[in-house]
């Protein structure tokens, strides 16, 4: 890829294929799970099908 300031040919690349690993907070999977409870854009009958 060109650098449109310079023309010099520069590198570029995009990551891909990651994830971050983590524990959630009690805190954090009630708030998920009151965030599909209560979305106006997920039907209700949705989001128990666990």
């Amino acid at each position: 890829m060109t650098n449109s300031k310079t023309g010099e040919l520069e590198e570029s690349y995009i990551l891909s294929d990651f994830y971050l690993s983590r524990e959630f907070t009690d805190g954090e999977l009630r708030l998920l799970i009151d965030s599909l409870l209560f979305s106006r854009h997920i039907p209700y009958s949705r989001c128990g099908n666990w």
